[in-house]
């Protein structure tokens, strides 16, 4: 997380700080590296590629993972309410 803040926010550690803005924070990065609007949007689109390939495939992992655990927890719930 570290590497990534060093890169994209020129040293400022937000996301760091603690666990929950850690978790936080690695949605944030996921999705900046994952897609182009929002790296546009933060000004980050040129820093993307200060950060190494491996760093920015696991943070890609993450949010993948955390988005398709959510449908997964989320979609029978909500299926099963509009149902009754």
């Amino acid at each position: 997380m570290r590497d990534v803040e060093d890169a994209l926010e020129g040293g400022i550690r937000f996301f760091s700080l603690n666990i929950f803005m850690a978790g936080h924070g690695a949605l944030h990065y996921g999705s900046l590296f994952l897609f182009d609007r929002p790296a546009r949007r933060y000004k980050v689109l040129e820093k993307r590629a200060d950060v190494p390939v491996r760093v920015r495939w696991w943070f890609k992992l993450y949010f993948v993972l955390f988005m398709t655990s959510a449908v997964l927890f989320l979609g029978p719930s909500t299926w099963l309410y509009l149902d009754s």
